[in-house]
């Protein structure tokens, strides 16, 4: 099967949703024997020092470079069209001419678009294999922002980005082959009847065998977070677990530590932790796993949040206790005697308390959190899945 798999940020990119979740399935593909075609964004040349003709990943890779300043005012646009801000910063001309270049170069079997960013480029080849990965429910994600925001004018930005994406998505169920996403509750909300069948729900993975702690000894004393902190939901979450629930664990257990494993913590996040020692901002770290592995709990207090939460399978698999919300929890598990969750911050801090002061406890969620993740989030399963889409819909159209 030939594949061209459209991604906004090349996969030399550091880690992020995109190399968490289209890595894995490229490189399974591969294995598997099909060619693979990226065509790929870069913003900064330096990207291309790192990129190869050829890798795990792909057979062959295309890069087009998108420019910040002319993605700005293309946002304009939005006003007139209708769609999302964050697409209309990534349409452009020079992508459609190295689309349509390739496509008259060769036959591919399927476009696969990973994230809504792509679309744009595919609505000319709807009448092809076309599959868009969507992964989350964007309208979702701006909709709980929406509730949280205070800023008047944010506001109005949001909320106008939200109802975009709401008709973005439903346009991609209509207009597409195959819609994926991440979990049922982002599936179902912008879904009915007459076209869930559009539609398929292919969750994440996670890899157990790098994601693995052989560390036996651990601080009783040490809670973490792990995430980019750039992105809203993570800078939202932190805020609010450092401004709500961290003073409560405290209160009742003094030697208490946070750590916050994330590239980029944005300034008021600095400002807000600057005069206290028992938190620490690492910033961008080379490897997640030599500052995780010692943690007695994660924590992932998420309130703007919706699809899978990965940093949530991460320290799961590394045999680390997890408290969450319910927005957390989506696409894992919402069974309590598995994944910790509680939504208020005295239940959330109490929860986190009894983990830290009961090693028994501690040891049982450690001990269930990995085989869980063992039992039900394989990269190859999820990726039989994928390509299983691929397949019936070439099968169903040459029928």
């Amino acid at each position: 099967m030939k594949i061209l798999a459209l991604t906004k940020k090349l996969l030399t990119t550091e880690d992020s949703g995109l190399t968490r979740r289209l890595y894995p399935f490229l490189k399974i593909l591969k294995e598997k024997g099909h060619y693979i075609t990226l065509i790929s964004f870069y913003e900064d040349d330096k990207e291309l020092e790192k990129v190869e003709p050829e890798n795990e990943y792909y057979n062959k890779i295309i890069t087009v470079k998108l420019h910040r300043t002319a993605g700005y005012l293309r946002t304009l646009k939005s006003f007139f069209t209708k769609q999302p801000f964050k697409m209309e910063f990534s349409n452009t001309l020079k992508m459609k001419r190295a689309i349509a270049k390739e496509l008259k170069s060769q036959n591919y079997d399927i476009l696969y678009s990973h994230f809504y960013k792509m679309v744009p480029y595919l609505k000319k080849y709807k009448n092809q294999n076309v599959v868009i990965d969507l992964c989350d429910c964007a309208y979702l994600v701006y909709d709980r922002q929406l509730k949280q925001e205070k800023n008047i004018l944010k506001k109005f930005f949001i909320k106008l980005e939200r109802d975009f994406m709401l008709n973005l998505e439903k346009d991609c169920i209509n207009m597409f082959d195959k819609c994926i996403y991440i979990s049922d509750v982002d599936r179902n909300f912008v879904t009915d009847e007459t076209n869930k069948d559009k539609t398929i729900v292919i969750p994440n993975g996670v890899d157990t065998d790098y994601f693995k702690n052989d560390t036996k000894e651990y601080n009783p004393n040490e809670i973490i977070y792990i995430g980019t902190m750039s992105a809203d939901g993570n800078h939202d979450a932190v805020k609010y677990f450092i401004n709500s629930i961290y003073p409560l664990i405290k209160k009742r257990i003094p030697s208490a530590t946070f750590k916050v494993i994330g590239a980029y913590p944005k300034k008021e996040l600095v400002d807000l932790v600057s005069n206290d020692s028992s938190v620490t901002l690492t910033g961008k770290v080379d490897d997640v796993r030599e500052y995780a592995k010692t943690a007695a709990i994660a924590v992932a207090p998420m309130r703007i949040a919706c699809g899978l939460q990965n940093k949530i399978l991460e320290t799961m698999a590394m045999s680390i206790p997890t408290v969450t919300t319910t927005s957390g929890a989506e696409g894992i598990t919402f069974d309590k005697n598995i994944l910790l969750i509680e939504n208020n911050s005295k239940d959330f801090a109490d929860k986190v308390c009894s983990i830290l002061e009961n090693k028994e406890l501690r040891d049982k969620y450690s001990s269930i959190s990995r085989q869980f993740c063992i039992n039900n989030f394989s990269w190859i399963e999820n990726t039989n899945m994928l390509e299983k889409v691929f397949v019936d819909i070439i099968e169903s159209k040459n029928d």
